[in-house]
């Protein structure tokens, strides 16, 4: 069975819901997906373990809190600033036995299409495949101490919502103590958490996936697998720049939170509903 690993708080859990409907409803072929909790209370989980049951599907939950990452630090380095961002670097050592790939993919990202041909990706011996950033496309975008680090700022630059991982390369080479000691020691300058780290552990060694894999909102759904709202294109946002906020909340609408609304459009419903209401009172006062 293929694993899909995604990772979301309870103020992440639309999107990682509307993210998880559209893997329901686009993939055909057998698969887990596995949601590294790092902070969903008891009643959000509940939710979507009974969806998940009613559709069929597996869902597995599991608990990432700061000590997750104690067995993986250097004794003299204290865990890096914002630490609940970087969960996807401890995805590989939850994975079954039987897996020899998995696939991580941020909750902000709806899938479009069936994404099974992914796990047959070859890496060409490197542990990850990523989409090179559209807008960070080199160390000059992504790392800004590139010069200290005596980096070239033409060095290719990835993003991290989309990773393919070979998991025995990933435990062999210590790639989560890496993440976690390059953070700690570049911590001033550190951008997107965990994603400045691993364009440095990886630099120069992870295969390019074609851009369809991890496409910004604006881009064409015609080839693209997998629709990233990243940064303020995110929907849930007052000030959202996505184009494609109607896509996220036709799968919003086949989950468990389908009468979630933006927080300006409930206030406005709130002062429609509290004008009636006076209206009503103040008509009733004159007749009487």
């Amino acid at each position: 069975m293929n694993q899909i690993f995604t990772s979301f708080n309870e103020s992440y859990s639309r999107y990682g819901a509307a993210c998880i409907a559209s893997l329901f409803k686009n993939t055909s072929s057998d698969f887990e997906i596995i949601i590294l909790d790092t902070g969903i209370t008891n009643k959000t989980r509940n939710q979507f373990e009974r969806w998940a049951h009613k559709k069929s599907k597996v869902l597995r939950f599991i608990p990432i809190t700061d000590d997750s990452y104690l067995n993986f630090k250097e004794d003299d380095l204290s865990l890096p600033n914002d630490i609940q961002y970087y969960s996807r670097i401890l995805a590989p050592f939850y994975a079954s036995k039987e897996s020899k790939k998995i696939l991580y993919i941020d909750a902000d990202i709806i899938c479009l299409q069936d994404l099974s041909a992914i796990f047959n990706i070859e890496l060409n011996d490197k542990t990850i495949g990523a989409v090179q950033d559209p807008y960070c496309q080199n160390f000059s975008g992504g790392i800004s101490n590139f010069t200290t680090l005596n980096f070239s700022k033409d060095t290719p630059y990835f993003n991290s919502g989309v990773l393919i991982i070979d998991i025995q390369k990933w435990v062999e080479n210590n790639i989560t103590q890496k993440v976690l000691s390059t953070s700690r020691l570049n911590q001033v300058y550190v951008s997107f958490y965990d994603q400045y780290a691993l364009n440095i552990v990886f630099m120069n060694n992870w295969t390019k996936l074609s851009s369809k894999w991890n496409e910004l909102d604006d881009a064409d759904e015609f080839n693209t697998i997998f629709k990233h709202f990243a940064g303020p294109r995110k929907p849930i946002c007052v000030y959202s720049t996505s184009k494609d906020k109607n896509l996220f909340f036709h799968y919003l609408r086949e989950t468990p939170f389908y009468n979630f609304c933006l927080p300006y459009t409930r206030n406005r419903l709130f002062i429609r509903k509290l004008s009636l209401f006076l209206t009503r009172i103040l008509n009733i006062k004159h007749i009487t």
